[in-house]
Order: C-alpha cells, then structure tokens, then sequence
C-alpha cells in the first residue's frame, strides 16, 4: 500500500532523537534502502564531523516531516510514513576519528563461509545508511538526498533494496514470510533485555 491510497501515513512518525537510534526496535517497514559508502581520501575527523552533522541534520528533517533549505523536491517526501534512518559504522571511523581504542571488539569484517564466492566490490564499507519506511518514494527520495548530501565527502559503494510484507497486511509482532515461504525474524529480540543483551553495547 502506497502513500497515495492510505492518508494516514501521510503523518505517521517515529520520533529521531532517543537513548538508542531509531529503525532498530520499532516493527518492520515495507520498504529498505540500505546504502553503503566509503570515504574519500583525505578526510579528517573535522570532516568527518561535518559529514555527519549534515547527514543527522537532513535525517532528522526528513523523519519528522520538516523543511529542508535548498532541497527542490519537497513534495516527494511529504509522507513521512514511518520513515526511519540508521547509521553503521565501519572500523576506518575510529582510526579516523583518533580514537582505535574506542572500536567495539566486535567490528571487524565477517569471515566468509566454506561456500561463499564473496566479491570486493560489495563488501565493507565505511559506513551505511540504512532508509526504512511504508511510503517506496519517500524511501527512494530520502536515500538520494543523503546520498547528495553525502557526496562532497564520500562517495556510495553499493545500495540493496528490499521489501517487506504490506503494511496493515500482518499484525504487529507476527513473523512475516519472505517471497521462498520462510520466515523471517523468528528469534528476533523482542523484550528490553533481549535487546540490551544481543544488540546495543
């Protein structure tokens, strides 16, 4: 269901500012963009401050349905519709930052498995913004936006879309099926224990 057929999306928020970042706990949108980039050579942690500044700046006004100055399109994320803008970050931030003492032991590159033909061109990146929401242009949109925002600094690597069931078409908290017939997120933590225990540090 699109923005266009379903008014009450047309406002729906998930607030930005928090303890912890939003797009993480809160049910599954039916729309991703997920959307990695790498540094470009030469930067320093005062442009890395600016990078980030900017892009919190526009995800914030983007999430909750404000202005954006300069921005030409504004029309094509009137629907906030539950968007959602999560930020990850890859071991180069630290060593950039001065800071390698602050990296969670836990970042590093996965392993491959025995089977797997993994291919450079996809793999790590520096960082990734992960664009979740019921509204597919508002996701699209947004995406594009951060990307141009993003670009003085760094540059996209690679983006995956993805898709989740129709919103309205699942009761919350019910494990939805992808396209095979599985289902997904079955273990997913679900209490605030099991998300202090297995995702935030």
């Amino acid at each position: 269901m699109t923005q266009a057929s379903d008014t009450s999306l047309k406002g729906a928020k998930i607030p930005f500012d928090g303890p912890v970042q939003s797009g993480i706990e809160q049910p599954g949108q039916a729309h991703l963009r997920l959307v990695a980039l790498d540094l470009k050579d030469g930067i320093d942690a005062a442009g890395l401050k600016d990078l980030f500044s900017s892009l919190t700046d526009v995800a914030r006004r983007l999430t909750q349905g404000q202005d954006i100055e300069g921005y030409l399109e504004p029309e094509m994320v009137a629907a906030t519709a539950n968007l959602t803008i999560t930020a990850g970050f890859g071991e180069r931030i630290f060593d950039i930052l001065g800071k390698p003492e602050r990296k969670p032991a836990g970042l590093h590159d996965i392993p491959s498995f025995q089977h797997d033909m993994l291919r450079p061109e996809w793999g790590q990146s520096d960082f990734v913004l992960q664009l979740c929401g019921d509204d597919l242009v508002t996701v699209t949109a947004a995406a594009r936006l951060l990307e141009k925002k993003a670009a003085t600094w760094a540059r996209v690597k690679w983006f995956q879309k993805g898709f989740s069931y129709a919103w309205g078409s699942q009761p919350h908290g019910a494990t939805p099926r992808n396209p095979l017939g599985q289902l997904d997120g079955t273990v997913n933590p679900s209490t605030p224990d099991e998300w202090s225990e297995q995702v935030w540090i």
